[in-house]
């Protein structure tokens, strides 16, 4: 694993942009390139061998393999997905959902936007 930028800067006494620099040319290197194409290949072998051994029953492996895939999360447990999403804004008890502006005239949409806009706080 690569050391952060700050350690290289302190390290080598070399300016950030300059360690950007060279961060750049080694990410072309062509040893480099080799070597990440090497770790890709490598990584669908080891996923394989890992699926193999959740498929036979590996409990640690089935957990690693779902939380890899972003199918289960370590702190919440089996990833759960938002079937629907209910967007309003409400003020005090007031309720303004999308159905309700919809249904208004054009007329009380401009004053509501007149109000907000007359408001603003400015910075």
């Amino acid at each position: 694993m690569l050391p952060s930028k700050s350690y290289l800067e302190k390290e080598t006494k070399l300016s950030r942009p300059t360690i950007d620099k060279h961060l750049k040319e080694f990410a072309s290197n062509p040893h480099y390139l080799d070597y990440t194409n090497q770790m890709k290949f490598m990584f669908h072998k080891v996923v394989s061998r890992l699926l193999a051994s959740a498929l036979q029953g590996d409990v640690k492996a089935s957990r690693l393999l779902f939380e890899m895939t972003g199918q289960f999360n370590k702190d919440q447990g089996v990833a759960t997905y938002i079937k629907n999403q209910n967007n309003y804004l409400q003020i005090n008890k007031t309720i303004l959902t999308e159905e309700f502006l919809k249904k208004l005239p054009l007329e009380k949409i401009l004053q509501i936007e007149e109000l907000i806009n007359s408001n603003k706080i400015e910075k």
